[in-house]
């Protein structure tokens, strides 16, 4: 598939997004973000789409949404079935708060501070880091192999 035949077909699936929600069962204050698409060789398509609720994004809400050459839904790979009900989006504390709170619980990072953004919770590898987030690397010691281990 082309760059440009998939860019499309998100498009296409971005347009077909709230008809498709409905059409899922998921309540009006949920949306669908077309992410990807993949296009079969018989025409069907597979969308993926991250879900939103009043605009806050769903974590666990990502599905993956089967269609037939004709557009008609054939199947879906979705985590949480149906509408989402909670008691509302309103927080229970300011940002500031909530950043206190945070550097209080996370006594294990170095140097927390209230206000600062790390992009790389948890010093996980692989993901995106911005410029002033600690890098984490193995120490010295478990860089290097095992020596081997005499056998006789």
């Amino acid at each position: 598939m082309t760059a440009d035949t998939r860019d499309e077909a998100i498009r296409t699936a971005g347009r077909n997004a709230a008809a498709t929600a409905r059409e899922l069962g998921l309540g009006p204050d949920e949306r669908l973000v077309a992410k990807d698409v993949l296009i079969d060789a018989d025409g069907a398509r597979h969308v993926r789409y991250d879900r939103t609720y009043r605009g806050l994004p769903v974590i666990g809400g990502d599905l993956v949404v089967h269609l037939a050459e004709d557009g008609t839904i054939t199947g879906s790979d979705l985590a949480h079935q149906g509408a989402i009900r909670i008691a509302g989006t309103t927080p229970k504390l300011t940002a500031a708060d909530a950043s206190a709170k945070a550097v209080k619980h996370a006594r294990h990072v170095k140097k927390a501070k209230a206000g600062s953004k790390d992009s790389n919770p948890g010093g996980v590898r692989g993901r995106a880091r911005s410029p002033s987030s600690p890098t984490v690397r193995p120490s010295p010691a478990r860089a290097r192999p095992a020596p081997p281990r005499d056998r006789r």
